[in-house]
């Protein structure tokens, strides 16, 4: 049995095919265009598409962060890594919206050092535990009982203190709490 098309003519078959071809031809590129256009728009979405790595061969850690966002060795605190956002000009408002990375030469654990005079950091309103690079981590709670972003833990030779923190009265701001987590969730020795 032939393939009926409703036409006997061969011509106007030929035409069919033709427009097909040329129909798919502007939709293909009509795409094209489209989606590199979207692409060029800064979409928060697009930044859990994409990560940087960032590797302390110091340290002996590595962590990933958005590609909005640059990972750098802090020139005002030693052995301090800033995670920020990438803009242009001037940003009053920058270290607020950052995640700090501090490194500390280990005395005691990390536990201990919490619960220490030595902190600057009480763990009066308690802690909940966590595993950061597969070790014992201590992420702390603020004044009103809620988790703030600012964890502690050692390195696994127990040689150093490692905090990561953003200020804590911007541990709920959306953007900020995402790329804290990214930070602590990739967090590798």
């Amino acid at each position: 049995m032939a393939l009926s098309t409703g036409s006997k003519n061969p011509n106007e078959i030929k035409l069919a095919f033709v427009y097909f071809g040329v129909t798919t031809v502007i939709i293909l590129l009509a795409s094209a265009v489209l989606g590199s256009f979207l692409l060029s728009i800064p979409l928060p979405f697009l930044s859990y598409l994409q990560d940087n790595k960032y590797t302390s061969e110091q340290f002996g850690f590595s962590f990933s962060y958005p590609v909005n966002y640059s990972a750098h060795n802090d020139t005002m605190f030693r052995d301090t890594v800033l995670v920020s956002p990438i803009t242009s000009g001037e940003d009053d408002d920058l270290l607020v919206r950052s995640v700090w990375i501090t490194i500390d030469e280990e005395t005691e654990t990390a536990l201990d050092w919490l619960e220490s005079e030595n902190s600057n950091h009480k763990i009066d309103y308690g802690y909940e535990k966590r595993v950061i690079g597969g070790q014992e981590a201590f992420m702390l709670y603020g004044s009103d009982g809620k988790v703030i972003n600012w964890v502690y833990f050692d390195s696994p030779d127990r040689k150093w203190r490692i905090s990561i923190a953003n200020l804590p009265s911007k541990s709920e701001v959306p953007e900020i709490k995402r790329i804290f987590e990214k930070v602590v969730e990739s967090f590798r020795f």
